[in-house]
């Protein structure tokens, strides 16, 4: 496979864990900490709204990043070496924690 391709596959990779990395850590960091502070009819309909938008949405996205991950391991790196087997465990054992 090419260097260019290869290449692609490691941005795309990296650009879609990052924005996925981001949305979490936005939800977590600012959104539930300000809606916990609304009336608990807003707050339910506020969250109910974000969980519904995500719900259809995060399945793909981890599905992705997990397909992008998987084959810049196995295609940008020919090598089985300590760094190859470490990049696949960790590979690995994210997929596993998202299938929970």
């Amino acid at each position: 496979m090419s260097p260019d391709i290869i290449h692609a596959f490691e941005v795309a990779a990296i650009v879609i864990a990052g924005t996925l990395t981001g949305s979490e850590l936005a939800v977590a960091v600012f959104f539930h900490p300000g809606i916990s502070r609304l009336d608990d009819a807003v707050h339910i309909r506020a969250a109910q709204t974000l969980a519904k938008v995500l719900g259809m949405v995060m399945p793909f996205w981890y599905a992705l990043t997990f397909l992008l991950a998987l084959t810049v391991n196995f295609v940008a790196h020919t090598t089985r070496s300590t760094p190859w087997w470490l990049a696949l465990a960790s590979t690995a054992s994210g997929g596993s924690a998202r299938a929970r």
